[in-house]
C-alpha cells in the first residue's frame, strides 16, 4: 500500500516473509513494513520547488512483526479486492486529497480520497489500521491488532455481500 498526499509526506506499507523466503506458504514468520517520508517528495525535487534545489528527505522505517494467521488473512483480502479491481468510468482524482495505491503479485489498483462506505474506503480503513499496529508500542500491538481484526471483518463482509 501507497500513500501519496498532495503535500504531506509519503509512505508505504509492505506485508512481507523476511528476505529469506519468496514462497509465501512456506513462510512462518511475516513482518509488517511502515516507511513514512518527513516530507513530500514531490517537493523534494528541484524542478518542483521555490529554491530549485534537491531536498533531502529522512524516511523514517519500522518493522513489526505479524502472526502468520493474520497475514494469510491480509494477503487473501489484499488479493479479493485486488481481483475486483476495474478502471473507472469516470475520473476520480482531486486536488488535495491522497492517492492511495494497493498492488500483490496478482495485480494493482489505485482510489483516490474514497468517502463512500463501500469497498475502497474499507480497504483504505484496515490499511490505516495497520500504520496503527506498525506506530504502536509492543505492549499495545495486541489491542491494535484487535481493531486490524475488526476492519478486515468489515471489508470481507461487504465483500461477501456484494460479490461481483
Amino acid at each position: 500500500m501507497v500513500l501519496r498526499p498532495s503535500f504531506d509526506g509519503e509512505s508505504s506499507l509492505i506485508l512481507h516473509g523476511g528476505e529469506q523466503r519468496q514462497e509465501f506458504s512456506a513462510t512462518e514468520k511475516f513482518f509488517l513494513t511502515y516507511s513514512l517520508a518527513e516530507k513530500n517528495l514531490w517537493y523534494s525535487m528541484p524542478e518542483n520547488n521555490e529554491e530549485k534545489k534537491q531536498k533531502e528527505i529522512n524516511v523514517t522505517v519500522t518493522t513489526v512483526p505479524v502472526p502468520k494467521p493474520m497475514a494469510v488473512r491480509l494477503c487473501s483480502i489484499w488479493n479479493r479486492m485486488i481481483l475486483r479491481t476495474r478502471v473507472p468510468v469516470t475520473s476520480v482524482n482531486g486536488f488535495d486529497g491522497i492517492s492511495i495505491e494497493f498492488a500483490t503479485q496478482r495485480g494493482y489498483g489505485e482510489t483516490w480520497t474514497p468517502m463512500q462506505r463501500k469497498s475502497p474506503l474499507l480497504f483504505v480503513e484496515l490499511g490505516e489500521s495497520l500504520i496503527d499496529y506498525c506506530k504502536a508500542s509492543e505492549e499495545d500491538r495486541k489491542a491494535k491488532l484487535k481493531k486490524v481484526s475488526q476492519k478486515a471483518g468489515k471489508l470481507e463482509n461487504y465483500l461477501d455481500a456484494h460479490k461481483p
